[in-house]
């Protein structure tokens, strides 16, 4: 698989919807696979519904990631939600970062794609 594709795919693993201790383990079996095909991380985006809102499923994902060089700001972490940020600490090798997405516009754009077909 190219490593563009796997960069690409690689932005849609991310916390939506209610989220488990499973859905949290196999989202960190994604990172850890991503960052051995790609060679390292550079940074991990939380986005969309969970993600972007709840500073529970963030913490989860990184925790416990700092051998990869992954280290969160709990405090920035524990009072971001629906905005854009960075939730990494200043000496973090991999940027944390929020940034929140408009799923509704993203629905009316496929839907209207779609329509166009």
């Amino acid at each position: 698989m190219p490593a563009q594709h796997l960069r690409y795919r690689s932005s849609l693993i991310h916390c939506t919807g209610s989220y488990l201790p499973a859905d949290i383990y196999s989202i960190k079996k994604y990172i850890g696979a991503y960052a051995a095909a790609l060679g390292g991380v550079d940074i991990i985006l939380f986005t969309g519904g969970v993600g972007e809102n709840q500073f529970e499923c963030r913490e989860s994902v990184c925790k416990d990631m700092e051998f990869m060089g992954i280290k969160l700001d709990n405090n920035v972490n524990a009072k971001v939600r629906g905005e854009e940020a960075i939730i990494s600490t200043a000496d973090s090798k991999v940027k944390v970062v929020v940034i929140p997405t408009d799923e509704e516009l993203l629905i009316a754009s496929d839907t209207m794609d779609i329509l166009k077909k």
